[in-house]
Formats: C-alpha cells, sequence, structure tokens
C-alpha cells in the first residue's frame, strides 16, 4: 500500500494499469493538441480555458511520472517505498488537476443553480490561471532534489498544501455570495451538489493546514477534499445525464 497508487505485483494488475494510463495519456495528449477549440471569449471560453488549465497539470503529472521512473531506476529502491518514490511528484500534482476540474464544475453548476455570479470572463480565466501555477514548480522540485530524497517529498507536499487552494477560496466565496444572492430553479440537485461540494473542500483545506505530523487530519484533510471534488462531478454528470439521452429521476431532487 503507497500513497496514490496501491500496487498489486502481479502482472495482471500492471496490464490493467498501463492500459488505464495510456487511455489517460491519449486523452491529455488528443485534448492538448485541439480536441476542442482554443477560444477564450466569453463566459463559455473562460470554461473551456479552465478545462485547458486542467489538461496542462495532467501533462505535467505525466512528465513527473516519467522523470520518476528514470529517476529511480538508477537507484536501489525496491517494494512499496519504489511504490511511493514513483506516483508522489505526479500524484501531487494531479490533484491540480482535479482541483482545476472542480472548478469548471462549480461555474458551470453555479450558473444552472440560478447563482447571480458577479465574476467576468477576464477574471475567471485569471483564477484558472492562478489555480494551475503553482504546478508549474513541477520541473524545478526535480532539478533541484533527488528524487529519493525528503527534501523532492517535502517540497510536493508544500506545493499542494499552500498551492492547492489558491483559485478555490476566491472562486468559492463568489460562488456562494453569488447562491445568496441568485433565484432558486428547478435544478435542486445541482444547488445541493454545489453547496455541499464547496462545503467539503473548504473543510478539507483547513484540516490540511492543521497537519503537523501523522494522525487523524491526514485522512481528514484527504477526506474533505476528496470527496468535495467528488460531489462536484457527480453534480455536473447528475446534469449532462439528460443531454445525454438518459432521463431519470432523484425523489425530492424536482
Amino acid at each position: 500500500m503507497n500513497n496514490y497508487v496501491p500496487v498489486l505485483q502481479m502482472p495482471i494488475f500492471f496490464v490493467g494499469l498501463g492500459i488505464f494510463g495510456l487511455g489517460f495519456s491519449v486523452l491529455v495528449v488528443q485534448g492538448i493538441t485541439g480536441a476542442f477549440p482554443l477560444n477564450f471569449t466569453g463566459g463559455s471560453g473562460a470554461l473551456r480555458f479552465g478545462l485547458f488549465t486542467a489538461l496542462l497539470t495532467a501533462l505535467f503529472a505525466l512528465m513527473a511520472l516519467l522523470w520518476s521512473y528514470f529517476d529511480i531506476s538508477s537507484k536501489d529502491v525496491s517494494g512499496q517505498y519504489y511504490y511511493e518514490l514513483l506516483f508522489w511528484g505526479s500524484g501531487h500534482v494531479l490533484q491540480f488537476t482535479h482541483t482545476q476540474l472542480m472548478l469548471v464544475a462549480w461555474l458551470w453548476l453555479a450558473t444552472v443553480s440560478g447563482a447571480v455570479l458577479h465574476l467576468s470572463p477576464r477574471v475567471a480565466i485569471m483564477l484558472f490561471a492562478l489555480g494551475m501555477a503553482p504546478s508549474l514548480l513541477t520541473p524545478l522540485i526535480y532539478l533541484t532534489y533527488e528524487v529519493n530524497s525528503p527534501n523532492h517529498l517535502f517540497a510536493f507536499t508544500q506545493m499542494m498544501q499552500y498551492g492547492g487552494g489558491l483559485a478555490a477560496l476566491p472562486l468559492g466565496i463568489i460562488v456562494m455570495l453569488g447562491l445568496v444572492k441568485g433565484s432558486a430553479t428547478e435544478f435542486r440537485a445541482e444547488r445541493a451538489a454545489l453547496l455541499f461540494s464547496i462545503l467539503l473542500f473548504g473543510v478539507g483545506g483547513v484540516i490540511g493546514f492543521l497537519i503537523n505530523g501523522s494522525n487523524v487530519t491526514v485522512p481528514a484533510h484527504y477526506h474533505g477534499s476528496i470527496v468535495g471534488v467528488t460531489i462536484a462531478f457527480m453534480g455536473i454528470t447528475y446534469h449532462l445525464m439528460p443531454r445525454l439521452g438518459k432521463t431519470f429521476q432523484i425523489e425530492g431532487a424536482h
């Protein structure tokens, strides 16, 4: 058991993991090389820019994984510690990908929930850029520290701890204020998903600053933040399903 990708040392597991990784890589490269037009004007353009920043952070995560793999191949490292080092950098960077996607989902859900957002597309783009910015430190960390050094591990921890919420905090406040000023809509399930996503991600982020050693605050931080991201994805999926030809109704949702 190690962070980010728990590994079973058996061939079938590595085959499955390799197929998953290949599919993920293809999606990232396809998206960056023009799967959607890079037109960042207007509200929809701001959301596209948010998706683009998520793709860039995902690309950094893939680069970090390859960098770690080739770096530790020359070192006497094996077993659990090998996989801990292998996925440490890329796993931390990938959290920025999920956060950027969550921010896109927040704005989308806020729009359909009737929120009155005092947020121009230009400011939204600036916030997305701010959210991605810490991940740009990834190459510097690899160039500065050996992958198996404590400083390498600590640098990625600090990058995520202090950089992971740079855009989420102001955007979350803007969305919450917009919901207070907005009018109720028929999309109550989406509104509930948005509210609880912001709440849980915020609580998880606050707990992250309270971490001091290996104790219960670590899983509390993980679960708060991860569930906050997951609920945002669930909310946007629920909203999109009818547009994909799948209609269903949750009791009390409408």
